[in-house]
């Protein structure tokens, strides 16, 4: 096993002088656990050099319980982020801060010379992001958002399924839901239903991926990568409902790009559903669990149905699909975040 680890190792994209992509992380939030596991192993080409923190002791505590303990004394603590940003010791930074503090600290971040994967939702608007990325390639630096999903090669084995094979035929509609069930506690104090924190509510929190994720389906396989992005044209709201500071809880929306339409309802009101839904005029394939996969082989499902005999009966036909995703997904985005850092530094965006 030694064996096999010291060739993992040494298979590992680094830079110039040997080393891995030495990332930062501002902040202590629930999601930052999954970050950390996600930078600090054998697949990512990264690994956590610093944590940042307001209070030192939640800094300290988040290295000893989210850092394996033989890299936990190599990792710097910070009690402000302003510290971490100047020092030398990282390359880059994880921002996982409520949304209404991303564009002040990853403007900061990219001004002092370090790449920057930000939490979704990047901004709360989108003059916000333009002004983010102007900055991230005035500075020769990366910006990148912390979509996992898009990672998984599950995603690109639907996308060529459903973009490529003749026989699926175009895709034109997509219906997707991401919902969870958040308890009395989670209304109350979860900053991501508070107008100060995370404004956009269930729409950036949740919304965010059932709307990558139809733009990465009408884009069709490789568009995002090559710049041929899906637009929007239009963006009907058909339900909506906001907590008394006006955050939104539960949302429905139609949104059109070009003829092709998603539907999309996101909800911090009902229980866990995470499902995307694409259809061509014959065909329909299915994701149930699109943003965080289940245990064991990733899936989708090609489905058919049809009515016969004066649709008085149908006759329906299931392909169950199995892909396999090799590392987890959060492990693969910091891969590609660390290959793309590296480029950036290399030859400019």
């Amino acid at each position: 096993s030694d064996f096999l680890h010291q060739v993992i190792l040494s298979s590992m994209t680094k830079d110039q002088n040997g080393n891995l992509l030495r990332v930062g992380i501002m902040g202590a939030a629930r999601i930052a656990r999954k970050n950390a596991r996600g930078i600090n192993n054998l697949t990512s080409q990264c690994a956590v050099t610093a944590v940042a923190s307001r209070d030192i002791a939640k800094a300290k505590a988040f290295v000893n319980n989210n850092i394996n303990i033989e890299d936990a004394s190599d990792v710097t603590v910070f009690d402000n982020y302003r510290a971490l940003l100047e020092s030398e010791i990282c390359d880059a930074v994880y921002i996982p801060l409520p949304t209404q503090l991303h564009k002040v600290w990853v403007i900061d971040a990219l001004k002092a010379g370090k790449h920057v994967l930000v939490e979704k939702p990047v901004s709360i608007t989108v003059e916000d992001y333009k002004e983010m990325l102007d900055v991230a390639k005035s500075c020769g630096k990366y910006l990148q958002d912390g979509t996992m999903f898009a990672h998984n090669p599950r995603m690109d084995h639907f996308l060529e399924r459903i973009c490529d094979d003749p026989s699926f035929g175009p895709s034109t509609r997509i219906t997707s839901e991401f919902t969870f069930l958040g308890d009395d506690e989670f209304l109350r104090n979860d900053i991501r239903c508070k107008a100060n924190g995370d404004p956009l509510g269930c729409i950036g929190d949740l919304g965010w991926y059932c709307i990558r994720a139809a733009i990465l389906v009408f884009s069709g396989r490789g568009g995002v990568a090559s710049g041929k992005v899906a637009r929007a044209t239009c963006v009907r709201v058909t339900h909506s409902e906001t907590n008394n500071e006006g955050v939104p809880m539960d949302v429905s929306c139609l949104v059109h790009f070009g003829a092709k339409k998603l539907s999309f309802h996101c909800s911090f009101q009902y229980g866990l559903r995470q499902t995307l839904e694409v259809r061509s005029p014959c065909l329909t394939a299915r994701i149930n669990d699109f943003v965080i996969p289940s245990p064991g082989p990733c899936k989708y499902e090609i489905h058919k149905s049809e009515a016969l005999d004066m649709d008085l009966h149908v006759v329906e036909n299931n392909d169950l699909v199995e892909c396999e995703c090799g590392p987890p997904q959060e492990h693969l985005m910091w891969r590609t975040f660390s290959r793309l850092s590296r480029e950036v530094d290399v030859g400019g965006w």
